[in-house]
């Protein structure tokens, strides 16, 4: 009897035993599901229903905005549909000024710094790395200061201004003392490179003496002076059909002029009608015993020679003058008194007064020849014949 209440009870045992594992498997829930980068508050294996665990980020993340913040263990003992998410923690970016970074900002993340042109970081920080707390390591970021030039020293006759002291982008302006020039750039600029955009000028006492003014077929334009000082210019025009090589010349630091004009034939010449109507010369000087050609034309055409004769007892100087293309006359004639006027009348004059003179004195010899003789004119009879009025022909015998 006894071995048959075994044989019933051991069925009956595990039948109750079935049944409590079932009940168990609909009133609870297994160990919650995993999520990225977090993980549950609690590390039960069985959760009760209605029972709830909370999730938490590992460091250096953050739930994302739409997370649960809870998951419950429901009554089919299964979890709710996760909504949890975790996302890497941000830092907050941190600008400079004159300098920008390059890099992340969320955690683990490195920004490197770098300045604009023309400046340059302080120290040695130039990388930031964002941690699990949110915040920079190191906490601030590096400055970017302007890059310097060096420093000018003052020099003799020099005067210099400094926009800002000798940091980029400033600019230092040069004078001279009164009656110096300044040879060289007037002014430097301090580049990104952390020199000066060139080199120092210096103050230098330069003259130059009057260059040749009236050159053949062409002469000097600017105002004439006796001295001229460092890149004082001097242009030169030349008669039509010419062209002046170089067309403007100027005072070097040297003391000379940069070059020598010259007046040579042009490749290629304008027709005269074009000449003429672009410029004119109004009537020559006029100027003492002289008479000129075409003198009552009321204007002349560039290039148009004009030629001078002067009057009796006077010779022509500088004769023939050009009409330019400035619309004045290339320069003033003149008619100089000749000493040959005086001279060689004079001369005629004393040489016919001692003709004159001679001829009397031997007309009168002729008037007192002997009478009685003949004419030195009558003709000869006998070669031997003795003219009677031949002073040779009287002789003692005859007497």
């Amino acid at each position: 009897m006894i071995l048959n209440l075994q044989k019933m009870l051991i069925p009956m045992l595990f039948c109750i035993l079935l049944g409590a594992l079932h009940v168990t498997a609909q009133d609870g829930c297994g160990p919650p599901p995993r999520v990225n980068n977090g993980r549950p508050d609690s590390t039960n294996t069985f959760f009760p229903v209605n029972e709830f665990v909370r999730y938490k980020c590992n460091s250096g993340y953050a739930p994302s905005r739409n997370s649960s913040l809870r998951l419950t263990c429901v009554a089919n003992g299964t979890w709710e549909e996760l909504n949890y998410w975790c996302e890497r923690k941000q830092c907050s970016p941190k600008p400079i000024d004159q300098g920008s970074y390059t890099g992340g900002t969320f955690f683990g993340d490195t920004v490197t710094y770098t300045c604009d042109v023309g400046y340059e970081l302080t120290g040695k920080i130039y990388q930031l790395t964002c941690m699990a707390d949110g915040t920079w390591n190191p906490v601030d970021p590096p400055d970017c200061q302007p890059v310097s030039c060096p420093e000018i020293d003052a020099t003799e006759k020099l005067v210099f201004q400094l926009s800002l002291q000798y940091q980029y982008q400033s600019r230092v302006t040069y004078s001279c003392e009164a009656g110096f020039s300044l040879i060289g750039n007037s002014f430097q600029d301090c580049l990104e490179s952390g020199t000066w955009s060139a080199s120092k000028p210096i103050c230098k006492d330069v003259k130059c003496t009057t260059p040749p003014w009236d050159i053949t077929d062409g002469q000097a334009m600017s105002e004439r002076k006796e001295v001229y000082k460092y890149k004082d210019i001097v242009r030169y025009q030349c008669s039509a059909g010419y062209q002046a090589e170089p067309s403007e010349i100027q005072c070097t630091e040297n003391n000379e002029w940069s070059a020598t004009v010259k007046c040579v034939l042009r490749t290629t010449s304008l027709p005269r009608t074009e000449v003429s109507s672009q410029c004119s010369c109004e009537r020559p000087p006029a100027i003492e015993d002289r008479e000129g050609h075409d003198k009552d034309k009321p204007t002349y055409a560039c290039g148009y020679r004009f030629s001078y004769k002067c009057k009796t007892c006077c010779f022509p100087v500088n004769s023939e003058i050009t009409c330019q293309q400035n619309g004045k006359w290339s320069h003033s004639p003149d008619c100089a008194f000749g000493a040959t006027c005086v001279v060689v009348p004079v001369i005629i004059i004393v040489a016919l007064i001692g003709a004159i003179v001679a001829f009397a004195f031997y007309k009168k010899i002729a008037c007192f020849a002997p009478s009685g003789s003949k004419t030195i004119n009558e003709p000869r009879k006998n070669e031997n014949e003795i003219p009677l009025n031949d002073p040779m022909s009287f002789k003692p015998n005859d007497a």
